[in-house]
């Protein structure tokens, strides 16, 4: 909404400049505005996204609800190309927005709290993809109550989560 607003006012902008205008001025007026549109859209280079790795075999089952581990913007979006095409939801893709609880999901998984899988375990099983490279990730899901290994990769464990009720809701900090 704010892209169609933000292009319908550049639009009147552009229509009550070029008003009753012409020849070089027009032309000047045009080009200008081509310039602004370009410099805003312009970035210096595109963001590398390391090669998309397999999801250890068997995949999650199709409808599954998935979290890759570790969070951030470059493995979100390779945890979001993989749920499209293995057909699972995932609880930390990328898709041009953040979920209002991924800021405390990052934050929990930053400082390896089990309270993270809470509010996605109250909700059914949850499959948690964790990369071979971070152990202690791989030993924050392991200490989690129920945590079944359920496939192994060269790249990757996936482990299930049974579905936990959550029980109260801690304070805020």
């Amino acid at each position: 909404i704010a892209q169609l607003c933000l292009g319908v006012v550049i639009g009147l902008f552009s229509a009550r400049l070029l008003d009753g205008r012409r020849g070089a001025v027009r032309i000047a007026s045009v080009a200008l505005i081509g310039a602004a549109l370009l410099a805003d859209g312009w970035i210096e280079r595109m963001p590398s996204v390391p090669i998309v790795v397999s999801t250890p075999d068997p995949s999650p089952p199709r409808n599954a609800v998935v979290l890759e581990l570790p969070v951030g913007l470059v493995p979100d979006i390779a945890a979001q190309f993989r749920s499209v095409v293995g057909g699972w939801r995932t609880v930390n893709g990328y898709s041009g927005y953040l979920p209002h609880y991924y800021p405390a999901l990052m934050d929990a998984v930053a400082v390896e709290e089990s309270s993270a899988f809470t509010p996605f375990r109250a909700l059914g099983d949850l499959h948690v993809i964790v990369s071979r490279e971070t152990p202690r990730l791989i030993a924050l899901v392991e200490r989690q109550p129920g945590a079944v290994a359920a496939a192994s990769g060269s790249h990757a464990v996936r482990y299930i989560l049974p579905r936990r009720p959550a029980g109260p809701v801690p304070s805020a900090a």
